[in-house]
This record gives structure tokens, C-alpha cells and sequence, in this order.
């Protein structure tokens, strides 16, 4: 196998799996609400010094 048919392989390897992972994340709304959620309450326990 030659680099250039190894980095074509590659590439739609990664592609493929980039499109499902992002599939799944759609599919679960709740994942990114739950994330925000944590970086406001991280932001709210913050110092004040530390706020912007």
C-alpha cells in the first residue's frame, strides 16, 4: 500500500466515523443542555476576581 492510498483511506475512515458521532450527538439534546448547564454553575462559583 502506497502513502497516497493510505492517506485516501484514512481521511474517509475518519470522515465516516466524524459523521457518525455526529449523528448520535443530533440525537441527544439533552448532552450539550446538560454541558452548558455545568459551565454556567462552573461560572457562578467562580471568585469574583476571576469574572469577566
Amino acid at each position: 500500500m502506497d502513502v497516497s492510498t493510505f492517506c485516501a483511506l484514512f481521511a474517509a475512515t475518519c470522515f465516516t466515523l466524524v459523521g457518525l458521532w455526529w449523528n448520535v450527538v443530533q440525537g441527544h439534546d439533552d448532552w450539550m443542555r446538560r454541558r452548558a448547564r455545568a459551565a454556567s454553575s462552573a461560572a457562578s462559583t467562580s471568585p469574583s476576581c476571576c469574572r469577566r
